[in-house]
């Protein structure tokens, strides 16, 4: 189960929505391709108490890539739309919930969801990176904690993977649920977010105990 906070990805609305919550984006850090538990998983689980306690994002950094890549989003969302026939539509932030409606302190920020219950992660790279994604013709490797999380999170049974480059073709890939590894992946972020929450309620009470 799942709700979606409806926000503009990259507002304080949006940063709010995800404070102190693990992220499909950071899963990687969380899970490894195999399945196991990262060793990186630990800086994660701090920097969501510290985010927690301040009540702010942690500031994290944004290459010329990633800020090119930001600003054809929409663009590519809209071409992806056009020419393959989705009903691709911009969403906020979706929280993963369980059965009182209560977050499971984990979620994703699709680039688009469909109401036939299908997702979109798009991708707008530098040209040589689209042109090695375009040659592989799959979903790389770094993106698959990311999709099979976003696949978690939803519950849904497919999700499209696309690269956009407005000077070639796109590359466009249907990811199907992959149980084992998800599997993994859940086993993985449920001590996480028990880490988080004790961490989070030891620190205030030091800090409460030197006031």
């Amino acid at each position: 189960m799942f709700k979606i906070i409806e926000c503009w990805q990259g507002t304080d609305e949006w940063h709010k929505a995800r404070l102190g919550k693990l992220t499909a984006s950071t899963f990687d850090k969380i899970v490894t391709k195999t399945g196991k538990l990262s060793a990186s998983s630990e800086e994660l689980v701090n920097r969501a108490v510290a985010e927690l306690v301040m009540g702010e994002p942690q500031q994290s950094y944004q290459s010329d890539s990633m800020l090119r890549g930001q600003s054809l989003e929409v663009e590519a969302l809209e071409f992806f739309n056009f020419t393959c026939g989705y009903k691709f539509e911009a969403v906020g932030f979706v929280e993963a919930i369980d059965a009182e409606g209560a977050s499971k302190g984990y979620g994703c920020s699709p680039d688009g969801l469909e109401s036939s219950g299908r997702g979109l992660e798009l991708k707008c790279p530098e040209a040589h990176t689209h042109l090695d994604y375009l040659s592989s013709g799959k979903l790389p490797d770094k993106y698959k904690q990311q999709v099979q999380g976003a696949l978690l999170v939803t519950g849904y049974d497919s999700w499209i993977f696309g690269s956009y480059h407005p000077n070639f073709p796109c590359l466009r890939v249907e990811v199907k649920r992959d149980e084992k590894f998800i599997t993994a992946i859940r086993e993985s972020l449920e001590p996480c977010v028990a880490q988080i929450n004790k961490k989070y309620q030891d620190i205030i009470k030091i800090i409460g105990e030197q006031k």
